[in-house]
């Protein structure tokens, strides 16, 4: 699979939530959302730590325009309610075994809605339909309650534990879970 798609600009996940590329969402509002959830984010994400600035912000946001349409990165602002809420987007893609993984993250505020879980539903459409992929992975610490249950309630199975595998925001190694899905599972959930 040496060709990519190009992503849809904008994915309408339902009434209140819209999936956008990243980079058409001021950095300064990715920043401000990115600091007031850092102590939370960081305890998962590496790139969440102390040291994160509006120009690392800035930055993500031109590697992810340079990204776009290509083999790669695609990454989307999840808009709630017209607010930037969080990100979503595939965070690696495998040409051979033609499996992506998906990665997401939202602010505090906005937990408890389901939006995540409609987004990674909407994603997955996306990934089986339009990228014709075969399989679709999520990637959580194993204490991130919160987003191993996104990917129970989206349908994933769980293949296991990696020890050791996940750098937090200060520096350490979490186990992390692994789940999947795979196409022909995807297709029986929509039936």
């Amino acid at each position: 699979m040496s060709d990519w798609p190009v992503p849809p600009d904008e994915m309408v996940v339902d009434d209140e939530t819209r999936l956008r590329p990243v980079f058409e969402s001021p950095p300064e509002q990715m920043y401000s959302l990115i600091d007031a959830n850092r102590s939370r984010l960081g305890r998962y994400l590496q790139f969440a730590t102390p040291e994160y600035s509006l120009e690392d912000a800035r930055e993500y946001a031109r590697q992810c325009r340079d990204k776009w349409g290509r083999q790669g990165e695609q990454s989307y602002a999840i808009i709630h309610g017209g607010q930037l809420a969080g990100t979503i987007g595939i965070l690696r893609f495998g040409s051979d075994n033609r499996a992506v993984e998906i990665g997401y993250w939202i602010g505090v505020e906005f937990e408890g809605r389901g939006i995540v879980t409609a987004c990674v539903e909407k994603m997955l459409e996306m990934c089986f339909d339009r990228l014709a992929v075969n399989q679709v992975n999520i990637g959580a610490a194993v204490d991130n309650r919160r987003s191993r249950a996104v990917a129970e309630r989206a349908g994933f199975r769980l293949d296991g534990v990696t020890r050791q595998w996940l750098v937090n925001g200060s520096g350490g190694l979490d186990d992390m879970a692994r789940y999947s899905m795979l196409r022909n599972e995807w297709l029986e959930l929509r039936r």
